[in-house]
């Protein structure tokens, strides 16, 4: 199974008979469902990530500090429309559900009271993106995003579900720089895709791209004629 150990503070972590249970299975852990390959070490406010299947050095995530020990919740700003709320908490729940590594920051997030303004790419800002100033993610839960590699091959569309992600990692940890963002996003899509049988965009190491519409907060597909943003 994966191994957790360490001590930690400030972190509500996840086992995996805990994430089975919100996936909608019986919440017992089993070895069947084990990827011995994979280890998520979590000391202090720092989580140690070995990649799945990958011959890479470990990740290390260290989280801004916890100013206030009393349990938070992140903020929710910007776009009202109940559709675009409740694919916020789809994609969370999701991701929750799929990455340990992503439940950690999330839980990290949600403590730090960090924010989330929902917002429409083109209509409030060319991309998600995230201010650290003010600790507010700018996120579109409507809009994928594709583009072509350092190596000149397309990386695989990356759904906003794994677009907040991306800008959950850039709070997590502003030292990782670019490169270690989309390594470290890439690595949660792996844990998704192995854990929920996604298929979630892994290749990405690149910061270019182009937004398209799509009608689901997981979804990447390119849009068919005629596909519009999800009113309220």
């Amino acid at each position: 199974m994966r191994h957790f150990s360490g001590e930690f503070h400030g972190l509500r972590l996840l086992m995996l008979d805990e994430l089975d249970a919100i996936a909608g299975g019986e919440g017992e852990d089993t070895d069947e469902v084990a990827d011995p390959d994979e280890e998520i070490v979590v000391t202090g406010r720092r989580i140690t990530m070995t990649p799945i299947n990958l011959n890479l050095p470990p990740i290390i995530i260290d989280l801004p500090p916890d100013y206030d020990p009393d349990p938070g919740q992140l903020g929710i700003t910007g776009d009202p429309c109940p559709v675009v709320r409740s694919e916020l908490n789809e994609a969370l729940s999701n991701l929750e559900a799929g990455s340990p590594t992503g439940a950690l920051i999330i839980a990290a997030a949600r403590e730090s009271y960090v924010n989330i303004n929902l917002m429409q790419i083109g209509v409030n800002y060319a991309d998600d993106f995230y201010d650290d100033w003010t600790k507010t993610i700018y996120w579109d839960p409507f809009s994928a995003l594709s583009g072509v590699n350092s190596d000149g091959v397309t990386y695989f569309a990356e759904s906003p579900t794994m677009l907040l992600m991306h800008e959950l990692v850039h709070w997590a940890n502003p030292q990782l720089g670019h490169e270690g963002v989309w390594r470290l996003t890439n690595e949660i899509a792996r844990e998704m895709n192995a854990n929920t049988g996604t298929s979630h965009g892994t290749n990405r190491d690149n910061g270019g791209g182009s937004n398209y519409i799509v009608t689901d907060t997981d979804s990447t597909n390119w849009p068919g004629l005629g596909v519009a943003r999800p009113g309220c």
